[in-house]
């Protein structure tokens, strides 16, 4: 198993390359190994992750990856969704093992339609997650200031203005703080340019922000087709971590939860299938590690 690692402001990191599962059900024989997890796994049948993308995702340009073959243990690059449902919930029979007591794990995932027909994993994911042994917690909903048209389906579906991130607790129950985060509740006031933040005693179970390249911030080169927005593991680690704590995003793609992560003073663990997106990510955090930013 090949393992990157590194230290940056006094932070572990390490990344796996290869299958997550085969990872996690590798990284140690003992369990209760890490304090939170966040991830946003593979959509299903929506991106090859190992076929070039077309163009990164961003602001301005968002398009799929081009179909490709699969990548052996990629998962959601098929049309069985009884298949993909399986795969994800052995990966989360895994974080279940590898988390501590007591900690939360965030999934965010999107709904997607196929053949004009939406298809909203979110029950199944709730359904795995608890026959692995988890609570569901809280759903917190991802509003997204920039949504990604919906292309040519325009005239048959609403764009996608929003994503679930569904949040797992281990154990008994969980103590939260929230308060050294700013949530963002709504867009900048149009008249006198000001963010809105709710009291630091609130923490609500939405939040706002711009899908763009976050991720570039780590490595302008890597590519990758579906970064997420860096306010999603900022926003679950603020309330979920303590500094020094162990952070794992098993599909960590660009490293976007790494960066979070790092940031809050936590140390980091990703696992990635990609031999090209691992190779930049690793990049990336080899420079960071040098730099020391």
């Amino acid at each position: 198993m090949e393992i990157a690692q590194g230290i940056v402001k006094k932070c572990t990191w390490k990344v796996y390359k290869g299958n997550c599962l085969d990872t996690l059900r590798n990284m140690g024989d003992k369990n209760e190994l890490v304090d939170c997890i966040v991830t946003s796994p593979p959509y299903f049948n929506r991106r090859s992750y190992g076929a070039p993308p077309k163009c990164d995702g961003n602001i301005a340009k968002w398009l799929y990856a081009s179909p490709g073959k699969p990548i052996e243990g990629e998962i959601g690059n098929s049309n069985d969704k009884d298949k993909y449902i399986e795969d994800i919930g052995k990966v989360l029979e895994q974080c279940y093992r590898v988390l501590k007591n007591d900690k939360l794990m965030f999934i965010n995932i999107a709904n997607t339609h196929k053949n004009l027909e939406l298809l909203d994993f979110s029950s199944k994911f709730i359904d795995c997650a608890k026959n692995a042994g988890f609570i569901h917690w809280d759903t917190i909903i991802w509003v997204k200031e920039n949504p990604m048209p919906p292309g040519t389906h325009g005239g048959y579906y609403l764009a996608q203005g929003w994503e679930y991130i569904l949040a797992f607790r281990k154990g008994e129950k969980v103590q939260i703080d929230s308060s050294t985060i700013k949530i963002k509740t709504h867009f900048k006031c149009k008249k006198c340019g000001e963010e809105n933040y709710l009291d630091s005693k609130i923490t609500p179970n939405y939040l706002y922000s711009y899908i763009g390249c976050y991720g570039r911030k780590l490595n302008k080169t890597i590519s990758h087709p579906a970064i997420f927005p860096i306010d999603i593991p900022e926003y679950c680690l603020g309330i979920a971590t303590k500094e020094g704590d162990v952070v794992l995003d098993p599909f960590v793609g660009s490293g976007t939860t790494l960066i979070a992560g790092i940031e809050q003073g936590l140390n980091v663990i990703g696992c990635e299938l990609v031999p090209e997106i691992y190779e930049g990510l690793v990049s990336g955090m080899n420079l960071l590690s040098k730099k020391q930013i």
